[in-house]
C-alpha cells in the first residue's frame, strides 16, 4: 500500500468483492476520499481501464464509514477478475461528481460537446482532445469515451438527415435500419470516424423473410460492413420485414452517455443550420431513408414519407433552398405519416442537378431514368446544342425540324436555363449580318450529360 500523497500512477493493492472495490482507510485519507468523487483507474492485470463513482456507507452500529468502488459482476468477469480477491489497481485521476472542461465558443464549424453537458456528466480529458465521460442519474451510470469537438459538415448533417428518417435516438441507443448495405455502412463510418465507437459496441440484427435466408446471410453483412459475424445476429420474420435478397440490417450502439450526447448534438445542429448545401445534405440524409421518384398518374413524383412530427421541419427545409411549397397529403396506409410531394418534369430536373439522392444509388439512377423518358424528344435538341453553338435556322436544320419548331425549342430551353445567346456579326452574301448564337450553359450542359452521356457516378 503507498503511504504519504500520492502522485498519480502509484500503484495500490485492494480487495474486490462480487460487485465493488473496497477502498481502505488509509486510500481514503491518502487520496481524500468523499462521496462526490469520481476515480479513474486501471486494473494491472489487464491494462483495461476503468471510472466508477466513490460510494459511501455508515454503518449504524459504530456509525463508522467506508468506502468503495461500485462496478458491475459482469464487467469483471469480462476483466476475468474472480472474487472475492485482492488485486492491484493504479489510479489514473479523479474528479469531482460533475465536473466539465471550460467550454469553448470558438468554432461553428465544431459542436462543442461540454456546452451540452449538465452536472450528470463527469468528464476526464486525454491527449489528442479526447474525452472519458462518466454519466451518472440516480443508480443508472454509462461510461463513453468520444472525442470534445464533433465537426459539423457535409456529411455529419447526412447521418443526421438518415438517422431521422430510417433511425432512433432515444436517452440509451442510437439504432438505424436499412436493407442497402452502403448506407448502414455511411452510418457506421460516420459513428466511428466522428464519435470513436468502437466494433465491440455495434450490435447487428438482421431480419429476413423465410424464402430469402441461407447461410451466407450472416457472411454478407459481415463482409459489407466489416462487421465480425459474432457481433451480427440473423432472425426469420414473417410480418413486416423488407423483401430485399439480404434482408434488413439494424445497426444498434447501447450507451445512455453516447446518446444522450448525440441527441443534443442533433438538436444544436437542425436549430442551428444555415447554409443551403448544408440544407441539401441534411435533406439528402433523410431522402436516404424515406424519399421516392415513381411515375405517378402520368407525370413523375418526387417525395418523402414523413413521420407527422417531421413534415413541418422539412417543409421548412425545402423552403430555405428557395423550392416552392411542396403537396402534403396524409399516408394511406398510416394515421401518423404525410407524403411531402413534389411532381412534374421540371422539379425532376432541378431535384437531378442540385444532386438530390446522390447517396442513394437506385433512387437517383430512377430519377434520370424518368427525366429521360420524359425529355426523350429534347435530347437530339440538347445533343446537338452539345456539339457547338448554333443559330434557329441552324439547330432546325441539323434536328430537321421547322424554323418554328426550333425557334419554340429555344424559347422553352431560354425560359429553363438550358441556354444562353450572343449576337454575332455574320458575313453573308458581301454584307455583315446580325445574328443570334445560342449555346448551353453550365446547367444545359450538366443535363445533357445525364441525358446522353449515361448515369453519374457508375
Amino acid at each position: 500500500m503507498v503511504k504519504g500523497t500520492p502522485s498519480f500512477g502509484n500503484t495500490i493493492d485492494v480487495r474486490v468483492y462480487s460487485n465493488s472495490i473496497s477502498l481502505t482507510k488509509s486510500l481514503r485519507e491518502i487520496l481524500n476520499l468523499n462521496e462526490n468523487l469520481v476515480l479513474k483507474y486501471k486494473f494491472l492485470q489487464n491494462g483495461s481501464i476503468s471510472i466508477n463513482k466513490v460510494a459511501k456507507i455508515t454503518r449504524n452500529k459504530n456509525e463508522k464509514s467506508s468506502y468503495y468502488l461500485k462496478i458491475q459482476k459482469a464487467a469483471l468477469e469480462k476483466e476475468n477478475i474472480k472474487q472475492p480477491t485482492t488485486t492491484k489497481i493504479e489510479i489514473i485521476d479523479k474528479k469531482q461528481l460533475g465536473y466539465r472542461p471550460i467550454k469553448n465558443n470558438s468554432d461553428n464549424k465544431l459542436f462543442d460537446i461540454v456546452n451540452s453537458l449538465d452536472n450528470k456528466f463527469t468528464c476526464f480529458e486525454e491527449q489528442n482532445n479526447l474525452l472519458n465521460i462518466y454519466f451518472l442519474n440516480k443508480k443508472a451510470t454509462s461510461i463513453a469515451t468520444m472525442p470534445r469537438f464533433i465537426k459539423i459538415d457535409g456529411f455529419s448533417i447526412w447521418n443526421i438527415g438518415f438517422l431521422l428518417s430510417d433511425g432512433f435516438c432515444n436517452n440509451h441507443r442510437i439504432s438505424i435500419s436499412n436493407n442497402e448495405y452502403y448506407l448502414i455502412k455511411l452510418f457506421l463510418d460516420y459513428l466511428k470516424e466522428y464519435w470513436k465507437v468502437n466494433d465491440t459496441e455495434i450490435y447487428v440484427d438482421i431480419k429476413i423473410k423465410p424464402e430469402n435466408y441461407s447461410e451466407y446471410v450472416k457472411g454478407y453483412w459481415s463482409s459489407k460492413l466489416k462487421i465480425n459475424e459474432d457481433r451480427i445476429k440473423v432472425r426469420k420474420v414473417f410480418n413486416k420485414p423488407t423483401n430485399a435478397k439480404y434482408g434488413n440490417a439494424n445497426i444498434t450502439v447501447y450507451n445512455t452517455a453516447l446518446a444522450l450526447i448525440h441527441s443534443n448534438f442533433v438538436s444544436y445542429v437542425l436549430e442551428l443550420i444555415k447554409p443551403k448545401e448544408d440544407v441539401l445534405s441534411l435533406i439528402r440524409g433523410i431522402e436516404a431513408g424515406d424519399g421516392y421518384a415513381i411515375e405517378h398518374n402520368g407525370v413523375i413524383e418526387i417525395g418523402i414519407s414523413s413521420n407527422i412530427k417531421d413534415t413541418n421541419l422539412i417543409c421548412k427545409l425545402f423552403e430555405k433552398l428557395g423550392y416552392p411549397q411542396p403537396k402534403v397529403e396524409r399516408y394511406h396506409t398510416s394515421e401518423n405519416a404525410d407524403k411531402i410531394i413534389y411532381k412534374g418534369l421540371n422539379n425532376a430536373i432541378r431535384f437531378l442537378l442540385d444532386n438530390h439522392f446522390e447517396e442513394h444509388k437506385e433512387r437517383r439512377e430512377n430519377l434520370i431514368r424518368l427525366i429521360r423518358k420524359f425529355m426523350r424528344r429534347d435530347i437530339k435538341y440538347l445533343e446537338a446544342l452539345n456539339n457547338g453553338k448554333k443559330t434557329k435556322r441552324e439547330l432546325a436544320k441539323v434536328t430537321n425540324v421547322s424554323y418554328r419548331a426550333a425557334n419554340l425549342i429555344i424559347r422553352k430551353y431560354l425560359k429553363l436555363n438550358f441556354v444562353s445567346s450572343k449576337q454575332i456579326k455574320v458575313y453573308k452574301n458581301k454584307r455583315f449580318y446580325n445574328s443570334l448564337m445560342f449555346e448551353l450553359t453550365e446547367r444545359g450542359k450538366e443535363l445533357t450529360k445525364y441525358l446522353i452521356g449515361g448515369i453519374k457516378n457508375d
